[in-house]
Parts: C-alpha cells; structure tokens; sequence
C-alpha cells in the first residue's frame, strides 16, 4: 500500500459500500482499527492481510462471506466474534494472528476452511457450534490444531 492508506491509523467505511473486495487494506500496517456499516454482506480474500496494528475489528451481522485470508497476517487482533449470518468461513483467514486469544463462531456456520487453527499462541476460548460439520479437510475432531497454545477453554 503506497500513499495516504500506508499512514491511516483508523478508518471508517461509507455506508454505501457493500462488499470489501480482495486486497483492499492489504498491507496497512499502522491500522489499529476499521468501522464497517451493516451494510457490508462480504468480506473479500486478503481484505486485511498484513494489517499488523489492527487490535479492534466488529465484523457487520450482515456479512455472509468472509472470503481466504481475510485477517492473515493481523498479529494484533485479540479477540473476534463471527456473526450469525455467516455460514462459510474461508481458508487461512486468521493465520499469523499470533495475539488471538478469543473466536466466537455462531451457530449458523456449517464450514470452516483450511489452517483455521494455525499458529495461535495466546488462545484462550474458542467457540464451535455443533452446527460446524466440517474444518478444512476433515471432521471436528483431535489433531485439528496446529502450532496452538490453547491455554483455557476449548
């Protein structure tokens, strides 16, 4: 990201917008934190990938996509909520997000992608609804987490 969105320490969308294409905040690294209007239904792939400063973000109880790597990257988001009208979460969308110590998943989702659970080290609860019937590849089960220092509950 080059000029002025390489310096924005927050941000706040218009309410016009309704779907955060890919790549749009890729590599704001001095973000601390975005305002989304319920009017955003999607989130695209990387949308926030490389967003380091970020430590607040309320996803919209309207989105119903979060697409790829959405967060990746983010290493000082703490703690975030998937609102209930999301069903499908995509693949790495919290990777790197070494500081997450708190998801909560609502009961609406069915899926989960791929490395959802990759490299948290400061976790401490993590919510999966029985209405989660598959994680990447496999089934909810043992040996979903990689590289996770669960600390609490799970």
């Amino acid at each position: 990201v080059y000029g002025p969105l390489s310096t924005l320490k927050s941000f706040e969308l218009p309410s016009s917008v309704e779907k955060i294409g890919n790549d749009t905040f890729y590599g704001c690294s001095s973000f601390m934190q975005i305002f989304i209007h319920s009017s955003v239904t999607e989130i695209g792939s990387s949308t926030f990938n490389g967003c380091s400063s970020l430590t607040q973000m309320t996803i919209p109880s309207f989105v119903t996509k979060i697409d790829d790597n959405a967060f990746y990257g983010c290493s000082s988001l703490a703690d975030i909520s998937i609102p209930s009208s999301v069903t499908s979460i995509g693949n790495n969308i919290f990777y790197g997000c070494s500081s997450l110590n708190k998801i909560s998943i609502h009961s609406s989702t069915t899926s989960i992608g791929e490395s959802f659970f990759y490299g948290y080290s400061s976790l401490t609860k993590i919510q999966i609804p029985s209405s989660v019937k598959q994680i990447g590849e496999k089934q909810p089960g043992p040996g979903l987490c990689v590289r996770c220092k669960v600390r609490e509950n799970v």
